[in-house]
């Protein structure tokens, strides 16, 4: 068995809005580094208790804008890209092996989404050519997508572009 780990939502004190529901990640500078910490801290934690985890998706689903009733949290691509930035040199210096996933959202981007995209904001229908043109497969090897919404067929794009990449269905 291979353990993912993959993150709904970071702790509300990190978040704009204050709560486990939605929102995004604050802006100001500690944010990042603070949240990869975290992660970090968490990864360790899960193997000093026996369960060490193969891989962490960054954030999962995030492009979810419409669920109002769970734990999320939206990230665009250029903050996930940051976000592995400040993630990968410490997962390193932790000696984790916890390989990093990218994007775990779905195929394409589901219509109520779509729908809930901001007017003027950008829908990043290329979320995952942007995390992955931004990461270095030595820090990304792979892609985790779900099966909600879109056809799989989508992968076949993903795998052109990137052959370097593994992609995993979560």
């Amino acid at each position: 068995v291979r353990v993912v780990a993959s993150p709904w939502s970071a702790p509300a004190w990190l978040k704009e809005s204050g709560s486990l529901l939605g929102g995004r990640l604050r802006t100001d500078p500690q944010t990042l580094p603070t949240y990869a910490d975290y992660l970090v801290r968490a990864l360790v934690e899960h193997r000093a208790a026996g369960i060490p985890v193969h891989a962490l998706t960054v954030q999962n689903e995030p492009q979810t804008r419409w669920h109002a009733d769970y734990p999320r949290m939206e990230m665009p691509a250029a903050q996930q890209v940051a976000l592995i930035g400040e993630l990968v040199p410490r997962l390193q210096a932790a000696a984790l092996p916890t390989r990093v996933l990218a994007f775990d959202h779905n195929w394409a981007l589901h219509p109520a989404d779509a729908a809930a995209v901001p007017p003027g904001q950008d829908p990043e229908l290329d979320y995952v050519a942007r995390v992955l043109r931004g990461t270095p497969a030595s820090a990304v090897p792979g892609v985790a997508v779900h099966d909600y919404a879109g056809d799989a067929s989508a992968q076949e794009d993903v795998h052109g572009a990137f052959p370097d990449r593994e992609i995993w269905v979560t």
